[in-house]
């Protein structure tokens, strides 16, 4: 008939059809007679139309740089054209081909043009669409609270569409948004709003993603096996629907359960399953997680070397995707492990890295405990000022947040760092202070724990009675504990300060309970130790027979464990015992 125009149209069906069926290569082909048509007509909607297609093909083929030139095209002919349902689905395409690529930032300001068109044309569909895929760029870069505030406005036009599907789908993704932000709580509720939405709906498929965030939430929570049931539950129906980016999604989130309960070979092998599926399919999220996950399991395992490569790469790609969050948590990752690995230079710049993230994102908490690790980094390196620096920020930012259990462990380390310093006043009041709290907060180890401390400093102050009596302190606090080794530790403490006094009766007293003790736990290494405090009180009260067979018997065991610092220590009390007994020949 000689019919071109029908021809075109006939062609650009045809396109479509062989899109659907993933036929992209005869698709692409019928797009090209299509195109030659159209200009051999000089139909320019029809031309940009082929256009969008050409994109689509393309962009399904992966090659998004040239599916961006397509797209580009169509935008030049929409708007020449003044067809803005066109314009809206060119930049739908260009946001699209951007988001594919990774460039999350470039990726918004198309979406925004598609916005004000579908809102100009009073089109709540588009527009919620449009709100939707911004809110989970400003996710992807690292901004929860962005994204918040745009998935709310996703909602409403969900909601105003009438699309309880696409309500949903938004109130997953509020759901998420809340996660990022720490405040689980409202993230369970939008996520059970969403399951309650998806099961009325009957939309099985989108019920898995639902759960699988549950299952997430309920792992954080530290009800592990409630996740594990959860999360198996996602993952059924996933692989029933072939949900291969949800799958990889979920033996993730089962693999990081799995390391909670401390089963390392089943989370090692689900991270390792994530992470080939995500490499498959580009998918730099579902990577990220994967390799960030593998190095955590190693790093655990005391593999620090092991580990780095994995956090390297995880870190390598979040910085491609841009995801501010995703390298914060990175960061703090990276530097314990080259701190793990002594490389001190290293582990403090990254650590500096991840607190600029931290306070660029306005995650406090985070900030707080990287702080407290850099004190102890630079402690440990003898950087004492910077220390007390960083625990003071720290300190400061625990106390706005109400932290008050993490507070009485700090003001602990603070009064380490006096006391190392020989700075006994400071050191006193920052125990004092930490026991206050410790107290309060009924946290009895730690109680125990700042006794022994405040014992010790009150010793090295020469306020032995003081000592004495806390340490008594401590002993009642490690006996209701039934910590064994704190009790045989402030006993022999006890032992040297009556020892240092001349009260040999006494120090014989705490000996003998600790010996008793410490062979009861069977523990030879620690037994040579009480055994030679035990002769040095001995020697000290003048038994020197009774002496000698204390540190013969300590230097025995230490003979036979190799402890030859102990050996040296014991073998010069036998020869001060023979001394002081006349006994110079021995």
């Amino acid at each position: 008939l000689g019919d071109t125009a029908h021809q075109a149209k006939l062609q650009l069906y045809l396109v479509r059809t062989y899109y659907d069926l993933g036929q992209y290569d005869t698709a692409l082909q019928s797009q090209q007679s299509a195109l030659t048509l159209a200009q051999t007509l000089g139909d320019q909607e029809l031309l940009g139309k082929v256009l969008l297609a050409k994109g689509r093909i393309l962009l399904a083929q992966g090659q998004p740089n040239d599916a961006l030139t397509a797209y580009q095209e169509a935008l030049q002919i929409a708007r020449a054209l003044g067809n803005q349902q066109m314009v809206g689905q060119s930049l739908q395409g260009v946001g699209g081909v951007y988001e594919t690529l990774n460039q999350y930032e470039l990726a918004i300001a198309p979406y925004q043009q598609v916005l004000t068109i579908a809102q100009a044309f009073n089109d709540p569909v588009t527009e919620g669409e449009a709100l939707d895929t911004m809110a989970n760029l400003y996710q992807k870069l690292g901004e929860p609270q962005q994204g918040l505030f745009v998935y709310q406005n996703a909602l409403r036009a969900a909601y105003s569409a009438g699309n309880l599907t696409m309500a949903a789908k938004v109130l997953l993704n509020i759901g998420d948004a809340y996660d990022d932000l720490g405040q689980g709580d409202k993230a369970l509720n939008a996520f059970q709003q969403s399951l309650e939405l998806i099961r009325t709906q009957g939309d099985t498929a989108l019920e898995a993603r639902a759960l699988a965030a549950i299952g997430r939430l309920q792992r954080d929570g530290g009800d592990n096996q409630a996740a594990e049931e959860t999360l198996g539950q996602a993952l059924t129906i996933a692989e029933l629907y072939n949900q291969d980016a949800l799958i990889g999604q979920i033996r993730a989130d089962l693999a990081a359960n799995y390391r909670d309960l401390g089963n390392t070979d089943e989370a090692l092998t689900l991270y390792r399953y994530a992470l080939a599926q995500g490499d498959t399919a580009n998918d730099r999220e579902l990577q990220t997680k994967a390799l960030a996950g593998l190095g955590s399991i190693y790093r655990t395992l005391g593999q620090a070397k092991q580990s780095l490569p994995y956090f390297e790469r995880a870190l390598a790609l979040s910085q491609e995707s841009g995801n501010r969050q995703r390298q914060k948590s990175i960061l703090a990752d990276l530097a314990k492990t080259y701190r793990d690995l002594g490389e001190t230079e290293k582990a403090l710049t990254t650590y500096q890295q991840a607190l600029r993230f931290s306070e660029d994102l306005g995650d406090v908490e985070l900030q707080s405990k990287l702080l407290v690790e850099i004190g102890e980094l630079t402690a440990d390196t003898g950087q004492n000022v910077q220390a007390l620096d960083a625990y003071e920020e720290a300190m400061a930012l625990m106390e706005t947040r109400g932290d008050i259990a993490q507070l009485a462990r700090l003001q602990k380390q603070i009064a380490d760092i006096y006391q190392g310093l020989g700075q006994s006043d400071r050191a006193l009041v920052s125990y004092q202070q930490a026991l206050t709290i410790a107290e309060r907060r009924g946290d009895q180890v730690l109680q125990g724990d700042l006794f022994g401390d405040l014992a010790e400093l009150y010793w090295d102050l020469g306020q032995c009675s003081q000592a004495a009596l806390t340490y008594e302190r401590a002993i009642n606090l490690a006996r209701l504990l039934r910590n064994d080794y704190q009790i045989i530790k402030y006993l022999m403490a006890i032992g040297r300060i009556n020892d240092t006094q001349g009260h040999f009766d006494d120090a014989l007293d705490a000996y003998e309970e600790a010996l008793h003790l410490v062979r009861t736990i069977n523990d030879p290494a620690l037994e040579a130790e009480v055994l030679t405090n035990q002769g040095d009180a001995l020697r000290g009260a003048g038994q020197f027979e009774e002496a000698l067979n204390a540190y013969e018997q300590a230097l025995a065991i230490a003979e036979r464990l190799f402890l030859y610092a102990l050996q040296s220590e014991i073998l010069s009390g036998i020869g001060g015992a023979y001394r002081e007994s006349g006994q110079y020949g021995q």
